[in-house]
């Protein structure tokens, strides 16, 4: 699923997944579904974003908005599973920001990602969203590592 042809398949598991927690979801009162962005050459290399895949495939099954225009990564950051806990941490500090089309503001923002290992990438994503006045952030991710 990281690379292109995997596209197919993440927008697939993104429906299913939706469909299958559809009431779960729908129980948080979600505002908006937010992908967590690659950084723009991690995405030309790959040819996709996996989160936003499946972020908007949830999105069209929970009947509810999705914007990956909102959030972006500032700088290019090694990948996460090279990296040990503590300089994951160390490595997305401030590596996420809002953009001036965010209007997360009192709303509550589900973000979404492929894969958790720690937890940091979520963190610093819902760091910069709390901080740009967002209500609530719950993180779904479709793997754990």
């Amino acid at each position: 699923m990281k690379d292109q042809s995997g596209e197919i398949l993440a927008e697939t598991l993104g429906s299913i997944w939706a469909g299958r927690d559809r009431e779960k979801f729908l129980f948080l009162a979600i505002d908006v579904l937010i992908p967590i962005p690659l950084h723009w050459s991690r995405r030309i290399v790959r040819g996709y974003s996996q989160p936003s895949a499946i972020a908007h495939s949830m999105a069209d099954v929970l009947n509810t908005p999705c914007h990956d225009n909102w959030l972006k990564r500032t700088r290019r950051t090694p990948k996460q599973f090279t990296q040990s806990p503590a300089m994951r941490r160390e490595n997305l500090k401030n590596a996420f920001q809002v953009t001036r089309r965010c209007q997360v503001k009192d709303r509550r923002v589900m973000l979404v990602d492929d894969v958790l290992t720690t937890g940091a990438t979520c963190h610093e994503a819902a760091r910069a969203l709390k901080a740009a006045g967002a209500a609530q952030v719950w993180a779904a991710v479709l793997a754990h590592r």
